[in-house]
């Protein structure tokens, strides 16, 4: 036999202070192993001291603390810290939704879009460092996107820098919406869809609860008329608990009541055919602006539980017809901010200029943007997430 090589010489031991990989010795005898537990207890005792001397503190000092931390941080570990703070989060996230002001975001082709708001009786304007995309939904501060790299929706939180794709649907989406069910606090993903590997194509409607749902729950839509079914393709109208799909000539509004999770069909008013109209939400409810003339339109509101319409006041400005004078084109509604206290108009041609009218006073106040404005929608910031 050849000769066999002799083994390798044992590593030489650490040196003084030298920090190895090796793991941790795991005590064997009891002394040891009672000085592991007495250690262990010593450090939850003192986390627990810890906590309770947080918990101790003012709930006014607290929401100081709160309000000192960066907004992901309420989700991602003030929340964690015991459930006194958890709950307390819960709360101030709730009262900062209730003050925050809601308004309309106006978006261009190119530029960062604005966000409009009227506070105190004055219009301002801020600039919104968020990609909304050309279509999309919001409620409370949640955002609903389509993603086209995954084919599938996602939910967003500009405020707080939080995003989640939500579970893909088996079928090509179309319209998309969000919307907050109060009885039972729970926020809803919408979506419509078309089954186009048959003929005729069928039309249907899937729901997912967020946070709860793993896979999206069809809606029933038997019931509805063949030619409403196709307004389900629109991005809808998101109010206080309910959906609202329609569009531009259609003579029917679909209105889904988010807790019961039940569509419902209604016609447009009387009288309102073959007349331009404009859709517009506030957070309670969907308005319908129908042109009277130029500078005239009836104003009508649903109410989404009976699927009845009332009439407001008529908005005339032709008393202030010397005021756009000068413009290339006459004013055309893009929507409301402060519960219908202020409506919102853009020129049809010279469209860099927008003009405020305060309902109650009678006012008028334009406003100059930075480019062309080609979409607006309803918007309220907020720290709300879910899970």
């Amino acid at each position: 036999m050849g000769n066999v090589p002799p083994p390798p010489p044992p590593p030489p031991p650490p040196a003084a202070g030298e920090i190895t990989k090796r793991r941790k010795r795991t005590p064997t005898t009891v002394g040891e192993i009672a000085k592991r537990r007495k250690r262990n207890s010593e450090i939850k005792s003192s986390r627990s001291s810890l906590t309770n001397y947080i918990d101790s503190l003012p709930d006014e000092l607290l929401l100081r603390i709160l309000l000192q931390l960066p907004a992901e941080d309420l989700y991602d570990t003030a929340r964690f810290v015991s459930n006194k703070w958890r709950k307390l989060i819960r709360d101030f996230v709730r009262e900062h939704l209730h003050r925050s002001t809601p308004g309309l975001v106006v978006q261009s082709a190119s530029l960062p879009p604005i966000f409009l708001t009227a506070r105190l009786g004055r219009i301002e304007k801020l600039d919104f460092e968020y990609d909304f995309g050309e279509k999309w939904s919001s409620c409370n501060g949640l955002i609903v996107g389509f993603d086209a790299k995954k084919n599938a929706l996602y939910v967003s939180n500009p405020e707080i820098n939080k995003r989640v794709s939500l579970p893909q649907s088996f079928h090509r989406m179309y319209g998309y919406g969000i919307a907050y069910a109060p009885a039972s606090t729970e926020y809803k993903v919408v979506h419509s869809f078309l089954v186009a590997n048959k003929t005729p194509h069928v039309q249907g409607c899937a729901v997912l609860t967020l946070g709860d749902d793993s896979s999206w729950r069809g809606l029933s839509i038997g019931h509805l008329s063949h030619a409403s079914k196709h307004i389900l393709n629109c991005t809808p109208f998101t109010t206080e608990g309910f959906m609202h799909w329609t569009y531009g000539d259609y003579t029917r509004v679909l209105t889904l009541n988010v807790e019961r999770e039940i569509i419902t069909e209604q016609s447009i008013p009387d009288g309102c055919v073959g007349r331009s109209k404009y859709y517009f939400p506030t957070e309670r409810s969907l308005t319908l602006l129908v042109e009277r003339s130029e500078l005239s339109w009836d104003v009508w509101e649903l109410e989404p539980e009976t699927g009845e319409w009332t009439k407001l006041p008529t908005i005339d400005l032709e008393l202030q017809r010397d005021e756009f004078e000068n413009s290339e084109k006459l004013p055309v509604p893009i929507g409301w901010l402060n519960d219908k206290e202020v409506l919102v108009f853009q020129f049809f041609r010279t469209r860099r200029l927008l003009f405020l009218y305060n309902i109650r006073k009678r006012e008028l106040e334009f406003l100059e943007v930075d480019y062309v404005c080609t979409l607006s929608h309803f918007y309220r910031s907020s720290l709300v997430w879910f899970g």
